[in-house]
């Protein structure tokens, strides 16, 4: 099935659904990575007692968000950037004669 409704779908379309989904995706990437990091570091704060939130606070659960799911939220917005960044389109000029990627070579002085 390569169309839907007679429109390609998009991992056959052309680069523009390709352009859309990436910028999808680092805006995606770049949200869990913030989320993780700032709700493990509001966890923390509350279970140090730098914070003190109105009501009873679940100290069991709150350990949980702050030592392992707001992290896991981090981590995976972490390797989707690296995903997206490792597997990003190298300008032609950056390009060898047969399509790969010219590493960079540093010489010593």
């Amino acid at each position: 099935m390569t169309t839907v409704l007679g429109r390609a779908l998009p991992g056959q379309a052309g680069p523009r659904w390709r352009q859309f989904i990436r910028a999808g995706g680092w805006v995606g990437g770049v949200f869990l990575l913030l989320y993780g990091i700032a709700l493990a570091a509001v966890a923390t704060a509350v279970l140090a007692g730098v914070v003190t939130p109105p009501g009873v606070v679940d100290r069991i659960g709150l350990t949980g968000h702050a030592l392992l799911w707001d992290l896991l939220f981090a981590a995976w917005g972490a390797l989707l950037l690296a995903g997206l960044w490792r597997t990003r389109e190298v300008p032609a000029r950056h390009r060898a004669d047969d399509g790969s990627p010219v590493p960079k070579v540093h010489s010593l002085p």
